[in-house]
C-alpha cells in the first residue's frame, strides 16, 4: 500500500468518526434525558405534543447542530469531487497505456515524457498509478525532465501537483 493510499484511508476513518460524533451529538441533543422528562413507560413517544421536546433546544444549540451538519456535508462533497477527478485522471492514463507501445530501448522516463506530450498535463498521482511507483519517484523523474527543460512541475493552490509540458516544447511540436 502506497503512502497516498494510507493517507486516504486515515482521512476516511477520521471523517467517519467525525460523522458518527455529529450523529451522536444530534441524537443526544434531541433525545437526552435532560430535554425530555420521562412520563410513564413509553416516555414522550406517545404524546400529543411531539414538538415540545424540540422546542426545548436553544437557538444557539440549533445553530451548532446546523453548523456541524453543514461541515460534514461539505467534507463529503469535497471527497466526492476529488474522487471523481482522480478516477477521471486515472481512466485517461489507463486509456493512454493501451495506446502507447513500449519500444525496446524505451525507459519509464521516456514513456512518462511521451504521456506528458500527449496529455500536456498529468497529475503525479495518475503517473504513479500508471507506473506502479510512489509519488516521490515520479517527482524525481519529473525533475530530471525539468532540468532538460522539457516539462515543469506545477503545484496548484488547490488540487494535486502535476507534470506540465513546457511551452517551448509545445510550440516546437506545432511547428513540425
Amino acid at each position: 500500500m502506497t503512502k497516498h493510499n494510507q493517507k486516504t484511508q486515515v482521512i476516511k476513518v477520521v471523517v467517519s468518526l467525525l460523522t458518527l460524533a455529529v450523529i451522536a451529538h444530534t441524537f443526544y441533543s434531541f433525545y437526552s434525558v435532560n430535554t425530555i422528562t420521562m412520563v410513564g413507560i413509553s416516555g414522550k413517544v406517545i404524546s400529543e405534543d411531539l414538538d415540545e421536546s424540540s422546542s426545548k433546544i436553544s437557538f444557539e444549540h440549533r445553530l451548532v447542530l446546523a453548523g456541524e451538519w453543514i461541515f460534514i456535508i461539505a467534507i463529503l462533497i469535497v471527497f466526492l469531487i476529488k474522487a471523481k477527478m482522480e478516477i477521471r485522471t486515472v481512466e485517461h492514463a489507463i486509456f493512454t497505456k493501451l495506446k502507447i507501445n513500449r519500444g525496446i530501448a524505451q525507459t519509464d522516463l521516456d514513456l512518462m515524457y511521451e504521456l506528458t506530450k500527449e496529455k500536456k498535463a498529468i497529475k503525479i498521482n495518475a503517473l504513479a498509478n500508471y507506473f506502479e511507483v510512489e509519488d516521490k519517484t515520479i517527482i524525481a523523474w519529473a525533475r530530471i525532465l525539468e532540468e532538460a527543460n522539457l516539462v515543469s512541475l506545477n503545484y496548484p493552490a488547490v488540487g494535486e501537483p502535476q507534470v506540465v509540458l513546457n511551452e517551448e516544447v509545445k510550440n516546437g511540436a506545432q511547428e513540425k
